[in-house]
């Protein structure tokens, strides 16, 4: 896609995943998986944390790049 790390923005649903977004540099949104739920503080360091991906809008990702 040719983004540098700091213009990327990552949607995510497990911690591991956000750990990851976060050591490459990019900022996560999150939206945990119901089907093994973390505790909410598993994921500080979201930019963003969601219940549904129906509540993500363009201008909301929009707003978290760089």
């Amino acid at each position: 896609m040719n983004v540098k790390p700091a213009n990327a923005v990552v949607v995510e649903d497990s911690v591991p995943g956000l750990r990851a977004a976060e050591a490459a540099g990019m900022r996560c949104i999150v939206c945990p998986d119901a089907f093994s739920p973390e505790p909410a503080e598993n994921y500080r360091g979201a930019a963003l944390m969601t219940d549904s991906l129906a509540e993500l809008s363009v201008e909301m990702v929009r707003a978290l790049s760089r």
